[in-house]
């Protein structure tokens, strides 16, 4: 069984990937959706319309996930901190 110094050290690993997942879906977003996918080429592509509409619709869905890392983050911060004591 764990100790609780052992657990808290756990919890703070747990709370920094849990970061890390939050700002890696955000930049995933502004790179693929943000950047390249909605671009109009020569050829044909995505209407300006149609480019607002991609973004913001696949915008809300990539902001939920990160903010539910970010609580899984703030969770685990509160008990890192709780266990260290």
């Amino acid at each position: 069984m764990l100790e609780r110094k052992q657990m808290a050290k756990y919890q703070r690993f747990g709370a920094l990937g849990s970061l890390g997942v939050a700002v890696g879906i955000m930049l995933f977003w502004l790179v693929l959706f943000g950047w390249f996918l909605p671009q109009q080429v020569s050829t044909g592509g995505l209407d300006d319309v149609h480019a607002w509409m991609t973004r913001l619709t696949t915008f809300f869905p990539a902001l939920l996930i990160a903010l539910a890392h970010l609580t899984f983050a703030r969770q685990l911060r509160t008990a890192a901190v709780r266990n260290s004591q």
